[in-house]
């Protein structure tokens, strides 16, 4: 399972960021609400935190999920680490961390669709569907990735070699993996998308409503610190693209790090691969990475 060596470099292609690097604006997780990847226009943004001031609305970061990953991926790495240990359900976990994310000076996010609320604001009913496919989707993506752990863990070695530079590397994320395909079928666990978005909500979350089809096929992992998309802006022009703002991710986790103590670098491997499976899983063929000036393009 482990590899002796990290994954070799291939050559920097620019054709996916070259068209879209004037749409990188400048971000702060103190700031700007943290929402999904979704790379659809934003209808509206509802339910806003009472208290909570923003910088334009309409440029947020973005999160696989928004800040549901935060949450399931902490679930993830528990059972990584201890398999058959994580009890309780997704929903449950996201009600706790909501209000973490907000002591720590963050502005949580999760979103629904135009669609899946018939036009209208967000509303609290537990039951139907959502428009979050991170939510909505989680069963199969989660199987997804157990599945095919080995093909993304290649493409994760791909994108962010600096993360594999042992086989204790790899054998985490094969680890990872296999949590992802307990936690599917572990019953009571992944409840309904729509549950997990309305708690999230109901703890603090801001909402946001998405409008339109998915139409991306590129995926951006974005390790510039401060720095975000303007995926509305995208998708009205035709260069649309699921962008993750890993950097964000990263600082979110450390800011509740006391809470939350698993070190840093076992952090990243799990979002990466969580990142790359739904990617896959929402259709994307093709990512590559936004690095600082200067640092190794990898991808």
């Amino acid at each position: 399972m482990g590899k002796p060596a990290p994954a070799e470099a291939v050559p920097y292609s620019n054709e996916i960021l070259t068209p879209r690097e004037a749409l990188y604006v400048p971000a702060s997780l103190d700031t700007h609400y943290m929402f999904c990847f979704d790379e659809r226009e934003m209808a509206e943004i509802t339910g806003q935190t009472p208290g909570i001031e923003t910088a334009e609305p309409d440029v947020y970061i973005h999160m696989a999920g928004g800040s549901l990953s935060i949450a399931y991926n902490q679930a993830v790495i528990e059972e990584a680490e201890q398999p058959f240990s994580v009890n309780g359900s997704f929903a449950g976990r996201t009600g706790t961390v909501m209000p973490v994310l907000l002591k720590a000076r963050m502005k949580p996010g999760v979103h629904s669709d135009v669609a899946s609320e018939r036009g209208h604001h967000v509303n609290s009913v537990m039951s139907g569907p959502v428009g979050c496919g991170y939510a909505e989707a989680r069963p199969g993506i989660s199987l997804s990735i157990a599945e095919n752990i080995t093909g993304i863990v290649d493409e994760a070695a791909r994108l962010r070699p600096e993360l594999f530079s042992g086989p204790e590397d790899y054998n985490f994320a094969h680890a990872l993996g296999a949590s992802h395909g307990r936690l599917a079928e572990r019953p009571g666990f992944l409840t309904s998308g729509r549950k997990v978005v309305m708690t999230a909500a109901a703890s603090g979350a801001n909402l946001m409503l998405m409008q339109g089809k998915h139409t991306g096929r590129k995926g951006i992992i974005n390790l510039i610190p401060g720095s975000t998309f303007r995926s509305g802006e995208a998708a009205r022009t035709g260069l649309e693209a699921y962008n993750q703002d890993s950097w964000a991710v990263e600082e979110a986790n450390d800011r509740i790090r006391d809470q939350y103590p698993p070190d840093p670098h076992e952090q990243h491997i799990p979002e990466l691969i969580d990142t790359v499976g739904t990617m896959w899983v929402l259709g994307v063929d093709e990512i590559t990475v936004r690095r600082p000036e200067g640092e190794l393009q990898t991808a």
